[in-house]
Order: C-alpha cells, then sequence, then structure tokens
C-alpha cells in the first residue's frame, strides 16, 4: 500500500512528465535518423530518406527469387558472362570492373545477392564481393548449400 502511495507521487510530480516527453522525443530523433538518412543510387538518380527506402525496397522484391543451386549458378554464369564482354569491363589499378549500363542494369539491383553467393563460395575468412565470382569455377566447387553446409561444419569443428 506505501509502494503504491509512493509510485503515485512520484508520478504526479511535473519533472517526471518532462523528464519522460524528453525521453520519448530523443527515443523517436533516433529512431527516424537512420530512414532520413538512408540513400538509394541508380545509373541516373540518387534518391534519399523515405524515397530511397521505398525504392531499395520495390528493387529487392523484383529481384526476389528461391536461392536454389540452379539460380546460383545461373547468377554466377551471368557475372562471368558479363566480365568476358570486353565492351562491358575496364581496368584501373590492376582491377577489372563493370562499366555504365552493364553494373547498373544487372550487377546492382541485385549486389546484395551477388556477394551473400560469393562469400558462399569463397573460403572462411576471406573478404570477396561479386567480381570473385568471375574466377570461380564452378567444375571444381560444390553445390551452394553443399558448400556453405561444409564451411559451418568446418566452422564448428575447429576449437575456437
Amino acid at each position: 500500500m506505501l509502494l503504491k502511495f509512493k509510485m503515485k507521487k512520484l508520478i504526479r510530480k511535473r519533472s517526471v512528465g518532462l523528464l519522460s516527453l524528453a525521453t520519448l522525443i530523443v527515443t523517436t530523433v533516433l529512431t527516424l535518423l537512420p530512414l532520413l538518412s538512408a540513400q538509394y543510387y541508380t545509373q541516373d538518380q540518387m534518391s534519399t530518406g523515405l524515397q530511397a527506402v521505398k525504392q531499395e525496397k520495390k528493387i529487392t522484391l523484383e529481384n526476389a527469387e528461391l536461392l536454389t543451386d540452379t539460380n546460383v549458378e545461373e547468377e554466377i554464369r551471368q557475372v562471368e558472362s558479363l566480365y568476358r564482354n570486353a565492351v562491358h569491363t575496364s581496368s584501373e589499378g590492376g582491377s577489372e570492373y563493370l562499366d555504365g549500363s552493364a553494373y547498373w542494369q544487372n550487377i546492382a539491383p541485385k549486389e546484395g545477392l551477388l556477394n551473400l553467393i560469393a562469400k558462399a563460395q569463397a573460403p572462411i575468412g576471406q573478404t570477396v564481393d561479386y567480381f570473385w565470382l568471375n574466377i570461380l569455377d564452378l567444375s571444381a566447387e560444390p553445390l551452394f548449400y553443399q558448400k556453405i553446409d561444409g564451411q559451418r561444419r568446418q566452422l564448428f569443428s575447429e576449437p575456437g
């Protein structure tokens, strides 16, 4: 009973109300900052804020597909064919990269997926991105899910 009385007395204080309101405002601002600073790039423009989030969600949904071994192999072969076509590639400082529309139309919309595939196919601990798919030898590699399973087993069997 005494605890209930003290809590009511504490809640009725004006300073507690103001502190609660200030906490709510700060929490709201900190929650919205990442949304307001989001950026999404296309070949022609850059979107910011909520528009960037909507555009990235739309592109992600358009490129969503089941990640089967066949789909993974098709994605790897597409990256290989883009790099083999000299019209689409340039090199600078010993690095090879895709030019213009070859990147923006084929890689950029699904760069996250391609990076995921590359990381799954790479040796454990090696940092790679979609470019690594260009030099990957599919005939020597196990299937996507077999490779992931092998890496998982290796990670959990090694003493930490």
